[in-house]
């Protein structure tokens, strides 16, 4: 599918403005530089009870401008309002389901079997894309057709509780696109600023479900590893939504203790 364009999509809620909700990224030729097809890319988003932010998720997907996209929701049974934006937007998803399962990764693991795509990103729902992502990503696996893993950076921000962005952090360039064990397990992962060719999950397997919040750690390890080939992009790729409601981020308990405890105790 190609991306719709903003005049496609439903319109934004009242007061929503800028990306992606009143701006779009550029629409991408039909052909690649080279004249070659442009090559599947899969997104799948996990979702649950975040439906606060979901709607800007999807958004940010499917504003890519990208000529042969797919797009697949995997919903762990959500009882706020996110079936209901889910719903919103099937008309471009290739793939929606909502039904309890067995957490995040387990959602990824689900929606990564569902996808037919040879690029395959994932991104939270409570996250969203940064604009003319797609098309960059795709230039950088074209260029070496032996990458398997190409890495951006993140703009992390923190949602306030009067509606307003705080930019904490941006993470461009190394060391933070780096995939070396020092790096992934001292700094962040930023597995939604990393895109996998699909012979990646052949050759280290999905994700390991019985880490509750550091399996996107566990699969880079393994990528380094079997020392697959990567390669990095010089942009930040997507932002990251500091909330009280983050699996991976709380003020009021001590994720980051759990996050290295959890290695030591498996």
């Amino acid at each position: 599918m190609r991306c719709p364009t903003l005049n496609e999509l439903p319109p934004p809620p009242p007061g929503k403005t800028g990306w992606p909700w009143t701006e779009e990224s550029l629409q991408l030729p039909d052909a690649m530089p080279d004249g070659s097809p442009w090559p599947k890319v899969s997104i799948v988003t996990p979702s649950y009870n975040q439906g606060q932010f979901l709607e800007e998720a999807i958004r940010s997907v499917l504003l890519q401008g990208y000529p042969n996209l797919e797009y697949v929701i995997i919903d762990g049974g959500s009882d706020d309002n996110s079936v209901e934006i889910i719903k919103k937007y099937e008309p471009w998803l290739a793939y929606w389901i909502s039904e309890p399962d067995g957490g995040v990764y387990y959602a990824i693991n689900k929606g990564i079997r569902v996808a037919e795509g040879k690029i395959i990103g994932h991104l939270n729902s409570d996250d969203f894309y940064e604009s003319n992502v797609f098309g960059a990503v795709v230039e950088k696996f074209r260029e070496d057709p032996q990458t398997d893993v190409v890495s951006g950076g993140a703009t992390v921000f923190e949602e306030m509780k009067d509606g307003n962005r705080k930019t904490i952090v941006q993470y461009i360039g190394q060391p933070h696109t780096d995939l070396s064990l020092s790096n992934i397990t001292m700094g962040s992962p930023m597995i939604n600023a990393r895109f996998f060719h699909r012979r990646v999950y052949d050759k280290v397997g999905l994700y390991n479900t019985r880490y509750s919040i550091t399996s996107d750690r566990d699969l880079l390890i393994r990528i380094v590893l079997k020392n697959i080939k990567t390669t990095e992009i010089d942009k930040s790729i997507y932002y990251y939504r500091q909330h009280p409601g983050s699996l991976t981020y709380n003020p009021y308990n001590s994720n980051k203790f759990h996050m290295l405890t959890e290695f030591l105790e498996i």
